[in-house]
């Protein structure tokens, strides 16, 4: 039994179908009346096609294809008696192989388009009509426009439908981040030049009251580079970022996370010819006009941050000629975050400025907490005062030609405001 070549197009573009089903077929079919039950050896389908198009209100286009129906329809007949006894329907293999779901999301400024190719389902021994758990396999490559190498996604279901509920272990590898490009620039003015995600996450989920969903894993960022808009001017860069020991919990509303380990981080703060900064020219004026806070808040915990061989950089593009300063080979761990008010982080960080006067910092923060609190200490040692020969020019009107100076500073956040003193 085979049904071929169907092809469902809608109203509106009835030369490109929506859906293509070269086959879908059923093998080693047997049906028993007396005892309501029918078997079914296989269910197989190759090589379909689904276009897939999210509207601006979000309206997909598959919704449209078919009709909804009548309320009349929709109404049993009291008449009607009492439901018959169920039929014991029992599919012993379903494989879907070879599918190709192009996925269109209108509602960014420039449309997001991935695709889902080539994407299979295997599922055995499933009774659709009865409440049994049954095992479904997916496996698919994730493409997008000029992605060279596409991801890959493998996920092992472990699903109930009576009452729903699924257990689920994905592994995610090599998902290229410029594909979200289109949703971060209608957020900030930036572009995702590079960025590798991969992911092992194990998930359980039940559609009870309240609704319960856990997340469990690990996940890594590759080779990050990330510019300002249009330009070649770098925001953030790292080789890795490696989140150890995650932990969700949607019921709680709890975050954990035992260690993060960010490897070669590279990100620079810089003061335009015009006085503005790269971070506010990054945000987007609806963005900055929106203040939603959640009702309530999540509960975040991240055990330790380690930061190896850091390079962050300070520029004043306003000095004639241009002002920077760069601290190297900064390393070390922040411990102890936590969106608890009552706790505070530990940061020990070493590194040299200019790749060789050396700087420390050292003190306690807490940024995840309502009212986020700084108390830290920085230590600089040995630093080439030439360095500050824009600022002596622009302002006091000579310039240094040599000398060193040792600099210890304090800064405290009061009233939302970073308060520096010199000792």
């Amino acid at each position: 039994m085979a049904l071929r070549d169907l092809a469902i197009s809608s109203k509106s573009s009835s030369e490109s179908p929506v859906i293509r089903l070269p086959l879908l077929a059923a093998s080693d079919v047997s049906l028993d009346l007396l005892q309501q039950t029918v078997s079914i050896g296989g269910i197989e389908s190759r090589d379909a096609f689904f276009d897939v198009v999210l509207d601006k209100q979000g309206v997909a286009n598959l919704q449209t294809l078919f009709a909804s129906p009548s309320p009349e329809q929709a109404t049993p007949d009291p008449a009607a008696g009492s439901p018959a006894k169920p039929w014991n329907v029992l599919v012993h293999q379903l494989a879907l192989g070879n599918y190709d779901i192009r996925f269109r999301d209108e509602k960014p400024s420039t449309p997001f388009v991935t695709q889902l190719s080539p994407l299979s389902v295997n599922i055995r021994e499933w009774k659709p009509l009865a409440p049994d758990p049954f095992s479904i396999r997916v496996t698919t490559g994730i493409a997008g426009q000029e992605i060279p190498q596409p991801a890959n996604l493998a996920i092992d279901l472990q699903l109930q439908l009576s009452p729903l509920m699924a257990d689920a272990h994905a592994d995610l590898q090599q998902l290229p981040l410029q594909l979200f490009q289109p949703y971060l620039h209608d957020m900030v003015r930036a572009d995702i030049n590079s960025g590798m995600a991969t992911a092992v996450l194990d998930v359980h989920f039940e559609a009870s009251e309240p609704m319960k969903l856990g997340v469990q894993g690990a996940a890594q960022v590759q080779l990050l580079d990330v510019h300002e808009k249009g330009t070649d001017r770098k925001l953030l860069s790292w080789e890795k970022l490696d989140i150890a020991g995650l932990s969700y919990q949607l019921q709680e509303n709890r975050l954990q996370i035992e260690q993060v380990t960010l490897g070669k981080p590279n990100s620079a703060f810089v003061i335009n010819a015009d006085g503005t900064t790269n971070v506010h020219d990054l945000m987007l004026s609806q963005l900055q006009q929106v203040q939603e806070k959640p009702s309530t808040p999540m509960h975040m915990a991240i055990n330790a941050i380690v930061i190896e061989d850091a390079d962050l950089g300070f520029a004043d593009l306003s000095m004639q000629p241009n002002f920077r300063v760069g601290m190297q080979q900064l390393s070390g761990a922040i411990k102890g975050l936590s969106s608890d008010p009552k706790s505070q982080a530990t940061i020990d960080l070493q590194g040299k400025v200019d790749r060789y006067a050396p700087v420390t910092i050292k003190g306690k923060l807490n940024p995840l907490a309502p009212k986020p609190s700084l108390d830290t200490h920085m230590a600089f040692s040995n630093l080439e005062l030439t360095t500050f020969t824009p600022y002596s020019g622009t302002y006091a009107g000579f310039k240094i030609d040599k000398g060193q100076l040792s600099l210890d500073i304090d800064y405290k956040l009061v009233n939302d405001r970073i308060r520096g003193k010199n000792r």
